[in-house]
């Protein structure tokens, strides 16, 4: 079968930006490699084995390995630095079909601009309504519609927006035959993401050394389980916090949330793809607002009254945390059986969008 055409995917990870955009991009990396595509992941920069070993499955080039010879105008703008380095990767002009997708809020219409120039196909990924973009394809699994007027492109531009578009691995599909646990204790999973930088984590342990020394709710809460993701530069001060509290596991930089996960009764989680990944399994999350670009598909949740939000994180601390902990576990079989009634999103988004990007390669060859 003939290739549907080359793929690269321009995407960061760090501890001030976290693991999402490289989470998702992987999910429909693998998914576009199934279906025929050639791959290719461009990032900033290596020197993380954590990271790099969840990349082993792609051929990878790094920005900072990258020497190109560019005059003084593009040396001093790092967004057409950065265009002229993936170029430099990609090459201009292809022969065939050629695919860029980009999953990054320092890089935007100029950039695109000038990979598009070059003979390359655009999919840009944006949680923001408010970025002007140059794009053949915008995708967001929010359901906000983009602006038609956002996007430069004068060729006009595929809008891929909704739950159905979110790019949630196939590990995380909800099993329909599985029953709901009532089983007390509940079992407790906390993770805030790949670099977690405003520490939701401590607080949330806080909250656990709370209810573990609350005379009524003290055996509300059996196993806790902590993921400590790939950037966080805080495993230390975790560790430390967990080993004083009673039936904790703390869990470093898993490659997989699916499994801990699967095996809880309740999430805390940021607003992110912990939680998308929460909702496709339809287990209860509390949910923390830890960044801007959360906020969103946060706000659409809470009106469809789909998760428990706390809020934004300078507004949350432990005693919030415990308190919404408590009413959870109090009504636990009417708030799990909320979240299992509802098919918010499921494992599909990434070959939903493979197909769009396949119709839209055969119909421009």
């Amino acid at each position: 079968m003939e290739s549907p055409g080359s793929v690269a995917i321009r995407v960061d990870a760090n501890p001030t930006i976290g693991m999402g955009h490289l989470r998702r991009c992987i999910t429909l990396g693998k998914q576009l490699q199934n279906d025929g595509f050639t791959i290719q992941l461009i990032s900033q920069c290596c020197g993380d084995a954590k990271i790099e070993k969840l990349l082993e499955n792609f051929n990878i080039s790094w920005l900072n390995h990258t020497e190109i010879s560019c005059h003084h105008d593009i040396t001093q703008n790092q967004e057409l630095w950065d265009a002229e380095a993936t170029l430099s990767i990609i090459g201009r002009y292809p022969t065939g079909v050629s695919w860029v997708i980009v999953d990054n809020y320092q890089l935007g219409e100029l950039w695109e601009k000038t990979i598009c120039k070059a003979g390359h196909k655009i999919l840009a990924i944006d949680d923001f309504r408010n970025r002007r973009h140059h794009a053949d394809v915008l995708l967001s699994d929010t359901s906000c519609p983009f602006e038609s007027d956002i996007n430069g492109n004068e060729n006009g531009f595929c809008e891929l927006v909704g739950s159905k578009f979110a790019l949630v691995d196939p590990e995380f599909a909800f099993v329909e035959k599985t029953s709901l646990s009532l089983a007390k204790p509940k079992q407790l999973l906390i993770s805030y993401g790949g670099s977690d930088p405003t520490d939701e984590t401590t607080k949330a342990l806080t909250a656990i050394h709370l209810l573990r020394n609350h005379e009524q709710y003290r055996e509300c809460l059996g196993r806790v389980d902590v993921v400590v993701g790939q950037v966080n530069t805080k495993a230390d001060i975790v560790m430390r916090s967990a080993e004083k509290i009673e039936n904790v596991r703390v869990h470093i930089a898993p490659e997989s949330l699916a499994y801990l996960l699967r095996n809880t009764d309740i999430l805390l989680t940021a607003g992110g793809n912990s939680m998308v990944e929460s909702l496709t399994m339809r287990k209860p999350c509390l949910v923390t607002v830890t960044s801007d670009n959360q906020a969103l598909m946060v706000n659409q949740l809470v009106e469809q009254s789909a998760i428990i939000s706390l809020g934004e994180y300078a507004t949350v601390d432990a005693e919030n945390i415990s308190n919404a902990l408590i009413e959870i576990v109090t009504n636990y079989e009417e708030v799990a059986n909320n979240f299992r009634s509802r098919s918010i999103f499921d494992h599909l988004g990434a070959s939903r969008v493979s197909k769009v990007m396949q119709s839209i390669s055969q119909s421009r060859t």
